[in-house]
């Protein structure tokens, strides 16, 4: 996974991508159920009740190594070119205000 900068933006991004993670499990048919808690303290949690992620060892470029490493090493390395390719609107919603209450 590739966040491209250590700063606030990275740090926007990160969140994005997990909460992404999340939608696409739900989309997928994996998870009924998103919780996003933005804290007091602007740390963030999300939770859901979807597959997480995988952990067995898989061989990608020729290499074996976990699951969990190429996921969060490699880039494109999700699943999520085979989910629908659009998002329902009430998902459409619930970004946009995530977005303008982290800005």
């Amino acid at each position: 996974m590739y966040i491209g900068s250590t700063g606030e933006l990275g740090l926007h991004h990160l969140v994005y991508e997990v909460v992404d993670n999340s939608v696409d499990e739900a989309l997928a048919g994996y998870a009924t159920r998103i919780d996003v808690t933005i804290h007091v303290d602007n740390s963030i949690t999300v939770v859901d009740n979807g597959r997480g992620i995988p952990v067995d060892d898989m061989v990608t470029d020729g290499v074996k190594m976990p699951a969990v490493q190429v996921v969060l090493t490699k880039l494109h390395a999700a699943a999520s070119s085979t989910l629908p390719t659009t998002r329902s609107p009430a998902v459409c919603t619930a970004w946009r205000q995530l977005r303008q209450r982290a800005q």
